[in-house]
């Protein structure tokens, strides 16, 4: 892979065993997911528990992975060549005709076009804003753990709980929202602490 492709991006089921097998350098692999995984893995599917959408950088910080490959933000009528956006309604199809619902979009078409051209946010969009958030508020927080600071034990035994207890795998990562909202309120005090 590597003569040919920068950033290569495997599915996040197979991510540890592509990095194992591949002789990349771990930095270089970014992951994503897409009409799959299943079962435990994170998604962003509409039938998913919220946590389950917002994990994603939580895993990514977790592995050091760099980036992440998304689809579908706003891919309404994929499957024709000459849609037009008042033929393809996913407020009433939720699958675009084949896909996981939720899969091929996380912003909604403007219910009324020819009243507005600006799409229309989901819960799910909002989540992932919120997942990018949580991923700062970890890198500030391992800044912290590797500086100088009175906080910096602190601070390690909060990654070391992110690594045990939040993200010990890619599928054994914590379902309980209010745990994690707390966790990222702790390291919000720990960064106002600190500075």
């Amino acid at each position: 892979y590597a003569p040919y492709i920068d950033h290569p991006v495997p599915l996040e089921s197979v991510y540890e065993q592509f990095v194992e097998q591949s002789g990349i350098p771990q930095n270089q692999i970014w992951f994503y997911y897409c009409c799959g995984p299943t079962g435990a893995w994170p998604n962003r599917f509409i039938d998913y528990p919220l946590i389950r959408v917002r994990i994603f950088t939580w895993l990514a910080f977790r592995y050091g992975i760099p980036g992440f490959l998304h689809w579908g933000l706003n891919h309404w009528g994929w499957h024709r060549p000459h849609y037009r956006a008042e033929e393809y309604n996913p407020y009433d199809n939720t699958t675009g005709g084949s896909l996981q619902a939720g899969d091929s979009y996380l912003l909604y078409p403007p219910r009324m076009p020819q009243e507005s051209h600006e799409p229309v946010d989901s819960i799910r969009w909002e989540i992932i804003r919120k997942a990018m958030e949580d991923y700062e508020y970890l890198y500030l927080l391992r800044e912290i753990s590797e500086e100088n600071h009175k906080e910096a034990q602190q601070a390690r035994l909060l990654l070391e709980e992110l690594k045990g207890k939040i993200v010990p795998n890619f599928v054994e990562h914590t379902r309980d929202a209010n745990y994690l909202e707390n966790f990222r309120r702790d390291v919000g005090q720990l960064i106002a602490t600190a500075q």
